[in-house]
């Protein structure tokens, strides 16, 4: 579902129509050329999160964007583990700590809120420091490389 316009697609998260990992992808994706997708699992026999965030985000050529400035977040709500991989564009300039910080505010926002407003709120972090790094200008359009449709298996 792609809805331009923003206002629309608050009152489709509020008629429960749309997610609101959508919104959060497309209202951070506004000021950045980079791009965030999320993939949700359920497999039980998924020991190693790393590994599995590298081959969805590979798998999905989310290494093709022009800036090499994707960002994948994946979570298995099975198991309640989580992993988020950026691409090299990004990963060279944020550092760990800012990875890790991410990690540690998620991980307190699954305890205590619905996964998917937890989601949501991750990735609005990430957006506010991928505008920065990667902001729109008219340099530097702004193209969708990638669907804000939330990855399921």
């Amino acid at each position: 579902m792609v809805v331009e316009d923003l206002a629309e697609e608050e009152e489709q998260v509020e008629a429960g129509k749309i997610s609101p990992i959508i919104l959060a992808i497309a209202e951070s994706e506004k000021e950045t050329t980079a791009e965030i997708r999320v993939a949700l699992s359920q497999r039980r026999f998924d020991s190693d999160p790393l590994k599995r965030v590298k081959k969805i985000f590979y798998q999905n050529g989310m290494q093709n964007t022009k800036n090499r400035n994707a960002i994948l977040l994946y979570i298995n709500l099975k198991k309640h583990k989580f992993a988020i991989f950026g691409d090299e564009g990004i990963h060279h300039i944020v550092k760990q700590n800012y990875w890790d910080e991410i990690v540690k505010e998620l991980s307190q926002d699954l305890k205590y809120t619905h996964y998917e407003n937890a989601i949501a709120i991750a990735v609005r972090k990430l957006g506010s420091i991928l505008k920065t790094l990667f902001p729109v200008s008219l340099d530097n359009p702004n193209p969708d490389e990638l669907s804000n449709e939330v990855l399921r298996d």
